[in-house]
């Protein structure tokens, strides 16, 4: 039997984290998705980044979806395979214009 309800594809899906852990998270996620191949600049302004997140994110909390950074993915995949058809229309010869009877 195949699961039907709603909940067992997405009941999971949500979940209660301090912003600290969701910064964390999301930085390690680029971090991953980049391969670490950041520039220094911009490992510098992740490392503050999640430095602001630890400091200021301790206690407070957010509920975090799991499946947005997965929808995310799939729509990145789909972005990707995407390819724009542009299409050339053939040439017009403009219509010859008529004088307007202004006397009526």
């Amino acid at each position: 039997d195949e699961p039907m309800e709603l909940s067992s594809f997405y009941g999971h899906a949500l979940q209660k984290e301090t912003v600290a852990e969701n910064v964390s998270i999301t930085c390690g996620s680029f971090r991953a998705a980049t391969g670490d191949k950041l520039s220094e600049a911009g490992g510098c302004m992740l490392n503050a980044i999640q430095d602001v997140g630890d400091r200021y994110g301790q206690e407070f909390s957010v509920v975090a979806s799991a499946l947005d950074e997965e929808c995310e993915r799939e729509m990145e995949k789909e972005l990707e395979k995407e390819v724009e058809e542009e299409r050339q229309l053939p040439k017009v010869s403009p219509v010859a214009e008529e004088a307007w009877d202004y006397s009526r």
